[in-house]
């Protein structure tokens, strides 16, 4: 994991996540990017018998959840005249 990401478990939580983050397909949206280091960082504190890595591995990709729930809450879908439009709310 360390060589594949650059995640390492002695590194500060923003070192990691950006390590984790940047290791996504750079053909993803930013959205797409997260969702993904979420799911690989959560499939890693599953499989991980060692108890530091799962608990920072979890950390993290709570982390990165937690953003894309927020910036989820932050748009809303608006219909009018049978178009969906998308607005951001302030």
């Amino acid at each position: 994991m360390g060589k594949k990401w650059g995640w390492k478990k002695t590194q500060s939580a923003g070192i990691r996540r950006r390590a984790a983050l940047s290791s996504r397909p750079k053909n993803l949206s930013l959205y797409d990017k997260r969702l993904s280091t979420a799911k690989a960082l959560t499939a890693l504190a599953n499989v991980t018998t060692d108890r530091r890595t799962r608990e920072l591995a979890r950390r993290d990709a709570e982390y990165f959840y937690k953003i894309i729930r927020v910036k989820k809450k932050k748009v809303i879908m608006v219909k009018k005249k049978n178009v969906v439009r998308v607005r951001r709310i302030k």
